[in-house]
């Protein structure tokens, strides 16, 4: 059992080494070629096994398209399925308990980074800029997304309180024992 595992892992790093160097050169050099290799992760995204080869994209791939702007309707779709794929998981699956593992730790740094975009920085700016309201519902996207697939194993590990007041929803947050 401990070899086949063995193999899985360095076939999954060869694919993970391949990718890279597939985005690293071509792709990262010509934009045109972004939502056509987002496809490609999405629909390799079972062999790419394992938190750090996932972080990995995020950081070069999903983060800056999902915590961003200026990017195509289709970028963030592909963007967005393909973070969606990370979060869901096959609870019928031998390495289950290792994929709900990793589906919270990426669910946590979503709602982290949807927190920060969400929140009024100071007392003298009274709404969030126009940025920060599209990446959040970019965000609110994935999650939604993932809660209608998950719905019963999607429980955010924060308490999110809403606010109604005259000049629209305020919330605050704080932190839960929902896990």
């Amino acid at each position: 059992m401990e070899n086949r595992q063995d193999t899985e892992d360095y076939d999954a790093q060869r694919i993970q080494d391949e990718l890279l160097s597939i985005y690293d050169g071509p792709v990262s050099s010509d934009a045109e070629k972004l939502p056509m290799f987002l496809q490609l992760l999405h629909l390799l995204r079972p062999c790419i096994q394992g938190q750090d080869r996932l972080e990995e994209w995020w950081t070069k791939v999903v983060e800056p398209i999902v915590n961003g702007t200026g990017y195509k309707r289709i970028e963030i779709q592909r963007a967005s399925g393909l973070l969606i794929s990370v979060l869901d998981y096959d609870a019928e699956q031998d390495d289950h308990q290792e994929q709900a593992r990793i589906s919270s730790h990426f669910i946590n740094v979503v709602l982290s980074v949807w927190l920060k975009r969400t929140q009024v920085p100071s007392p003298e700016q009274e709404s969030l800029t126009v940025e920060d309201q599209h990446v959040a519902r970019q965000l609110e996207d994935v999650l939604i997304g993932f809660g209608k697939k998950k719905a019963q194993v999607f429980r955010p590990p924060v308490m999110i309180e809403f606010l109604l007041t005259d000049e629209g929803v305020l919330y605050s947050h704080k932190s839960s024992d929902c896990e």
